[in-house]
């Protein structure tokens, strides 16, 4: 047997998927519509052709199923005969049969938690829906509930089966998934009583908030948190963005300054090599104009030097010239026995010519 217990964190509800065998037909009890795709896929893993689908009561805390998976699968929607839902199929009476191929449900109308509540018995098990829960039972406050209906339902009808009688209720609210008939006849806080009056004194002080309002609320919380969440998501996205568009600015920043001071090196660089070159051009500029004046310098002195020299020579000749003329001239004079001319002053001389050497022997 194929047995699939499925749960609703929104409503605490559990819904249950049940076959006689892979590849053969299933039935589903109080399925949830915002997980008739979750139903369709495990339906669809299991090879299962689903045919049949129960409500074991209209719910105050969720929308059923029923009809999305009839609108999909085109299956038989069940619900018990006092049901006023207008969307069913087929209505079953207290004690009748529901059967999917090896598989039997029998009816049991459980009227308290509301008018048409019913349970499901199943060889060692029953799905009690909201009329007995673990460790609890359903509120007889609304939807033309009844403590003292439900009383009988409890003790007249579900706990007179076998104690071994596997419980699977059609919610919890503290992650329990079963229990037994043995056990909620001996422990369950509200089955602690030996009267209807008593057991409606409990129901009647339990001081229940309407489930609508609570639903709402929890609706609320949820779609709040989601909001919350969403805003934290919205937040840390728009912080990671800043902080990547600040390391993006702080990353193009220290580029630029980068960028700035390799192209102030570069231009200092080129400076320096502008101003070797010039200073190069320069001294380069100064040294030839140095080599000229020094060679005009040179040239000069040469040509001043030259020049005495002539000068000396010219000077030297002069005299020499002189002298001979002079020397020829008194040569003359003695031999031809002449007076001597302009003596008459010291000045006369014959720049060291030896007057003896030329006296007539």
């Amino acid at each position: 047997m194929i047995f699939e217990q499925l749960f609703d964190t929104k409503s605490s509800t559990y819904t249950y998927i049940i076959s006689s065998g892979k590849g053969r037909e299933a039935l589903i009890i109080d399925p949830v519509i915002e997980h008739t795709d979750k139903y369709i896929e495990v339906l669809k893993n299991l090879e299962l052709k689903l045919v049949k689908v129960i409500d074991t009561h209209i719910h105050a805390d969720h929308i059923s199923g029923l009809n999305e998976l009839n609108k999909r699968t085109d299956c038989t929607r069940i619900m018990g005969e006092k049901s006023k839902s207008e969307v069913i199929d087929l209505r079953i009476k207290d004690s009748e049969k529901i059967n999917v191929e090896n598989i039997e449900l029998k009816a049991i109308y459980t009227p308290g938690h509301t008018d048409c509540s019913y349970s499901y018995l199943m060889n060692d098990r029953v799905f009690t829906g909201d009329t007995l829960l673990i460790n609890g039972t359903g509120r007889t406050d609304f939807q033309n509930g009844s403590s003292y209906d439900a009383y009988d339902s409890l003790f007249n009808k579900l706990l007179k089966l076998p104690g071994k009688t596997l419980v699977f209720p059609a919610h919890d609210y503290n992650g329990k998934k079963n229990s037994t008939i043995e056990n909620e006849k001996n422990n369950n806080p509200r089955l602690q009583v030996s009267s209807k009056e008593q057991y409606a004194e409990i129901m009647n002080n339990l001081k229940l908030a309407n489930q609508l309002l609570k639903m709402k609320r929890k609706a609320k919380e949820e779609k709040d948190r989601a909001f919350e969440l969403q805003k934290q998501q919205q937040q840390g996205q728009i912080q990671m963005q800043s902080q990547q568009m600040a390391a993006q600015t702080a990353m193009q920043k220290i580029q630029a300054e980068n960028q700035a001071k390799m192209q102030l090196e570069q231009a200092k660089a080129a400076f320096e090599i502008e101003r070797l070159n010039a200073e190069a051009n320069l001294k380069g500029t100064l040294m030839d104009k140095e080599f000229g004046y020094n060679q005009q310098l040179r040239d000069i002195s040469e040509r001043a030097l030259k020049d005495r020299e002539l000068q000396r020579e010219s000077a030297k000749a002069k005299r020499i010239s002189q002298a001979n003329t002079e020397q020829s001239r008194l040569i003359n004079q003695r031999k031809n026995n002449l007076p001597p001319q302009r003596f008459e002053s010291n000045e006369d001389s014959l720049d060291g010519f030896d007057l003896a050497e030329f006296e007539p022997r």
